[in-house]
């Protein structure tokens, strides 16, 4: 029963990163885009947890709360690299507040070290959640040198490569248009989400300290 257990925890995620993949590189599984709140209200908007995002939940901030999400936006960057870093700050802001509220602040970096545990969250369900945190900032007008982008993806389920199926939000640069990953799979709730241009997220990129599975 032990190896029958050991088996489902490892087959289970991988038949979650190779179902439904839509296609190449830049397109993200069903489950991410799916899910990403398209909502300029960040009084009330969806997000979701576990799994695939299979447990949806209706939240939102508090005046105070979204207080605390803004000042770490002011006063405005002075260049498109420090509001990148400012954005990863505010979406584990904004991760802390919502994962209080749902049970998701136990959530631990990557998903390997918590998995099938409650309050769990695996790569889709923090993609879907952090791009709809970015979609909420540009709509109250707190990114000058960015635009939310679609999920991208890597790995098995895009057919590039054989490599673990991962996704992750991300953002385009303005006056460049390149496209950055902005991902907050790698540590634990409530830490900020690291910014790298999609085409060197798209190998086995991964932060120093950050988590692989």
């Amino acid at each position: 029963m032990r190896g029958f257990a050991l088996v489902f925890a490892i087959l289970i995620p991988m038949g979650l990163g190779l179902s439904g993949c839509a296609g190449g590189y830049a397109i993200a599984h069903e489950n991410v885009t799916g899910n990403v709140d398209r909502t300029s209200d960040w009084r009330d908007f969806h997000y979701c947890g576990g799994w695939g995002c299979s447990d949806q939940r209706e939240v939102g901030f508090s005046p105070d709360e979204w207080a605390q999400v803004a000042a770490v936006m002011m006063p405005a960057a002075a260049s498109a690299a420090e509001e990148r870093a400012r954005l990863g700050h505010a979406i584990g802001v904004m991760e802390a507040i919502i994962g209080g509220k749902t049970g998701y602040d136990r959530d631990r970096a990557g998903t390997g070290s918590g998995i099938f545990q409650l309050g769990q969250l695996d790569c889709y369900s923090e993609a879907a959640n952090s791009s709809t945190f970015l979609r909420l900032l540009d709509h109250a007008g707190l990114m000058q040198f960015h635009t939310p982008a679609e999920p991208i993806m890597r790995g098995q389920a895009t057919s590039k490569s054989w490599r673990q199926t991962h996704a992750t939000a991300a953002l385009t640069e303005d006056e460049s248009g390149v496209l950055f990953a902005m991902d907050s799979w790698f540590f634990a709730n409530g830490h900020a989400a690291v910014a790298v241009e999609a085409e060197t997220w798209g190998g086995a990129w991964a932060p120093p300290g950050g988590a692989a599975i």
